[in-house]
């Protein structure tokens, strides 16, 4: 008996294995980003980066409008990065490599700011991704779980049988993607802001 799911459904994803396992992974992608993150920030890079987005922020904003564009798709890259490697074989190490590494990253770019910047970096760090992060990260985390349950549960013999089985997670995948859009624009907003008050 197939599962009915609602057009707005998060709750179904949520509570599965796959999703479970995927948080495992993205942790896993975390903690190896972490401890990375803080070998590199005693080395003094990322003190040099931090200037420069503090400067840059101070600075009048030209293109508003390719910034915008630009931290939109960098956002929504990840959900297409999910969605892709639900069909791909095998899916499930393709998923677990994609969440990894947007733990990897997030977590390395928090660590080398705090090691290199002290509470200063803790500030710029939620400034810059930090904060978007709270809606992005559980979005993209469903996105993959989506994709994780359509790719077991396609019809091998239909063609197009992801597609198909992705379809009914529709409702899922449109939320998220708004909410990471919106969490993206916002921050492309609010961090120059943020940022100045760190000057």
């Amino acid at each position: 008996m197939k599962k009915r799911i609602n057009f707005f459904s998060i709750g179904v994803v949520w509570g599965t294995p796959a999703f479970l396992f995927l948080i495992a992974l993205f942790l896993c992608g975390v903690i190896a980003g972490g401890f990375t993150g803080l070998m590199d920030g005693a080395q003094g890079s990322v003190t040099r980066l931090a200037d420069y987005m503090v400067a840059g922020a101070g600075a009048e904003a030209v293109s508003s409008g390719a910034q915008a564009l630009g931290a939109l798709c960098g956002t929504l890259v990840w959900l297409a990065l999910c969605l892709l490697a639900g069909a791909l074989t095998p899916y499930s190490l393709f998923l677990a490599a994609v969440v990894a590494a947007r733990g990897f990253m997030l977590s390395f770019t928090v660590a080398a700011s705090v090691g290199g910047l002290g509470m200063r970096g803790v500030w710029l760090s939620l400034a810059t991704a930090g904060l978007p992060a709270l809606v992005t990260v559980p979005c993209m985390l469903t996105v993959a779980s989506a994709a994780f349950l359509a790719a077991s549960e396609a019809p091998h013999g239909r063609r197009g049988g992801y597609l198909y089985a992705l379809g009914r997670y529709r409702g899922a995948l449109a939320l998220c993607a708004g909410l990471s859009g919106a969490a993206a624009l916002l921050r492309v907003t609010a961090a120059p802001l943020l940022l100045r008050l760190l000057q």
